[in-house]
Parts: structure tokens; C-alpha cells; sequence
């Protein structure tokens, strides 16, 4: 099992919403907490078709204040979630496990970027720390660090700012459950090339909960949809088989986003036409055909992979970004780009010539695109005298 905490920058983008659904197929989380989702209350149509469409129908959702802040906290019906109360600030709640596990609290926290208001987030915290008695999550992004070797670049943080957040992490007894993947969790990249990151989400946790789930583990997903990174908090593995079969030749609208695809056609049709022997037409075709298939294995190969192996990429230079600051700008840059080229894939692949925001390459497409192969199967043949 895992829980899913990201400040996502605004959810208007389909390559964000894509993002978050990309990360929930992959680990399979109970909890998603959404922090900034920049979608005010008259537009709540669209926070309900992006949970219908990822497929966490429940939840709670704290509209934004015009384009700034908004929560959301969100779960599938067979999570059981008692909301204890929310706020711009925080949504704080009580989660049911149907097993020994019991019960335990969930804190999906958002701190006051305004240094100088952001006591009144603190407050929130301290006022939970004093009356808890459960097992305690507390997860999201607090806009502060602990010390500034948490933070690259820029100025260093005043000592009383870290102090207070320090105080609020040893009254509530919480414990920094760690992480895995690159040391921080946000970046700022300026035009003149300096940069700054920082360690500003995190998951805490009480001693009680953190003896419940015994092997938890936290985890940083580098994006490209925002300045934050992605929090993975993992305390189980799911592991589902996948059958591969073998798949016909189909020319790729993704081909034609290529420049150099014509080039590759017609080198490929002049040399069917030189060949003596066949029809001229079907020698053109298997031509093409043929070097359509080594040109897609060279240059794009499996495009799940060429992403996967990019997100990785980035994953290990954010590490160091000291040290890769114009190559995590190149990475980031092609990654888009084969996004792009995925997002064309499926698409085509769904016969669904239109997109909606928020479904780039998404399960629907997938859906569409499976029953598109149970509709084309011949499952037998009926002959004249009606027997199949």
C-alpha cells in the first residue's frame, strides 16, 4: 500500500493530471493528497471529473481562493476516511483499516508560504499535537526546512524560522521518516542559470504509527509538470503480472512528428520500385514497411521505456543538482517531448481523434484501445449450413 502527497502547481494542465495518474497506476496508493490544485469552487466540475477519470470517486476537496492554494484529499469507496476537519491549511482525518492495523490519523499538511504568517500554520500543528492520541501521519509540503543543509543555493534560512518548525516536530513527537531518490523536493530555476533547491516536503510520523507500519518508506518522484517533487509514502508492494503478446505492424501518427519520417518513406518506396521481381506495389509497400520498423526500433524503441529510463535519469541527477543544472534542463526538456510522443500513440491507438484536458495517455485511452482488441477478435466462423 502507499499514500501519494504532491503540491502539484495547479491540476488545469493535462500533462499534470497525466502525471499523478501515471504515479497512481504505478504504486497503487489508498490516500492522494494534493496540495495547490488551483481550481477555485464555481470550477469543482473539474476536480470531480479528474477523480472519475483516475478513479478515486471520494474525497474531500478544499477549493482554491482564485488561481492560489486549494486541497484535495482523495481515496477509492473501499477506503474507509473519517474527516476530522480541514482547512486552506491542512485536511486532517482518521483512517479505518478493515484489519489488525486498526485505526490511525492522517495529516495532509500545506504550511503558509508567507514567512511572516506562517505561525498561524504552526499553531494548526501544535493545537493537533497537544489532543492526539492515535498512531499519526502527518505528510505535505511545509514551506520550511529543519537546517539549511536542506536547502542549495540562494540564502541561507534564518536560524528562528528553522528553529520554530524544530519546536512544532518535537511537540507533536513526530520522527522524519527519510527518504530515497534526490535530496530535494523543490526547485527554482532562474534565467541567468542560478538555481535553488530546497527540502520543503516531507512525511513525519509519531513513534505509534511508525511501529504499526514498521517498513514504511518514503519516496521522491522527480516531475516536470512542477517545481515540487512527488512524495511516495510505500508500506506494502503490489505486484501484478502482465502478459505480453506480439503486435501487428501499424503505421505510428507519432512517425509523422518526426521530420525525418518522409526522408525514411521515400528511400524506402524508390527501393521497392528498383526491385525486378513482384508487383511494383507490394514491393513499395513491404520496403516501407520494413524500414518504417528498424527506423522506430532505432529511434524510438519502446517508448514506456525510453520515459521510464528518462524519469530515472532525472531521478539520479537530481541527486546532485549542484553539478547537473544544464543537463537536468535538457532531460526535463526531453522528456516532454516524449510525453508528447506517448501522448500520440495512445491516442491513436483509442481511435479517439479528440482529447480532453486531463486524459493524456490516461487509463482511457488504455481502456479504449483494449476494448478496440476484444471487439477485432474472431473468436469463430459460422459457415453456410450454420455451423461455426
Amino acid at each position: 500500500m502507499s499514500t501519494l502527497s504532491w503540491n502539484c502547481r495547479g491540476l488545469g494542465n493535462h500533462r499534470t493530471v497525466q502525471a499523478l495518474r501515471s504515479s497512481m497506476e504505478k504504486e497503487v496508493p489508498i490516500l492522494v493528497f494534493l496540495m495547490e490544485t488551483k481550481i477555485p469552487r464555481k470550477q469543482q466540475h473539474k476536480m470531480k471529473e479528474i477523480q472519475n477519470s483516475i478513479g478515486f470517486t471520494q474525497g474531500l476537496i478544499v477549493p482554491s481562493e482564485g488561481r492560489s492554494g486549494g486541497l484535495a484529499l482523495l481515496w477509492k469507496p473501499e477506503t474507509f476516511v473519517n474527516i476530522r476537519g480541514y482547512s486552506k491549511w491542512f485536511i486532517d482525518a482518521e483512517v479505518v483499516c478493515g484489519n489488525v492495523q486498526g485505526s490511525w490519523r492522517f495529516t495532509g499538511f500545506y504550511g503558509q508560504p508567507d514567512t511572516s504568517k506562517r505561525e498561524e500554520t504552526w499553531q494548526i500543528l501544535e493545537a493537533f499535537g497537544h489532543s492526539n492520541v492515535l498512531p499519526w501521519l502527518c505528510i505535505g509540503d511545509y514551506n520550511e526546512i529543519l537546517s539549511n543543509s536542506e536547502k542549495l543555493g540562494g540564502q541561507l534560512r534564518p536560524t528562528r524560522q528553522m528553529d520554530r518548525f524544530r519546536e512544532i516536530v518535537d511537540l507533536c513527537q513526530f520522527r522524519d521518516l527519510g527518504y530515497t531518490g534526490t535530496r530535494y523536493t523543490w526547485s527554482r530555476h532562474f534565467e541567468n542559470g542560478d538555481s535553488v533547491w530546497a527540502r520543503l516536503d516531507r512525511a513525519l510520523a509519531n513513534e505509534e504509527w511508525m511501529r504499526k507500519f514498521a517498513n514504511a518508506r518514503v519516496v521522491h518522484i522527480s516531475t516536470i509538470e512542477s517545481d515540487h517533487c512527488m512524495l511516495c509514502l510505500q508500506w506494502g508492494h503490489d505486484t501484478r503480472n502482465r502478459m505480453h503478446t506480439g503486435k501487428l505492424f501499424r503505421f505510428e501518427v507519432m512517425w509523422l512528428h518526426d521530420p525525418r519520417c518522409p526522408e525514411v518513406v521515400s528511400d524506402a518506396w524508390e527501393r521497392g520500385l528498383s526491385l525486378s521481381s513482384g508487383f511494383p506495389i507490394h514491393n513499395c509497400l513491404h520496403s516501407c514497411r520494413e524500414a518504417l520498423k528498424r527506423w522506430n526500433k532505432l529511434e524510438f524503441g519502446h517508448v514506456g521505456r525510453r520515459i521510464s529510463a528518462l524519469q530515472a535519469h532525472l531521478q539520479r541527477l537530481e541527486q546532485q543538482p549542484e553539478l547537473h543544472g544544464e543537463e537536468i534542463r535538457s532531460v526535463r526538456k526531453e522528456l516532454g517531448s516524449w510525453l508528447d510522443t506517448e501522448e500520440v500513440m495512445w491516442q491513436q491507438r483509442s481511435r479517439n481523434m479528440y482529447l480532453v484536458a486531463g486524459d493524456r495517455n490516461t487509463r482511457f485511452f488504455h481502456v479504449k484501445a483494449s476494448n478496440r482488441n476484444q471487439k477485432n477478435m474472431i473468436e469463430g466462423m459460422e459457415d453456410s449450413s450454420d455451423t461455426w
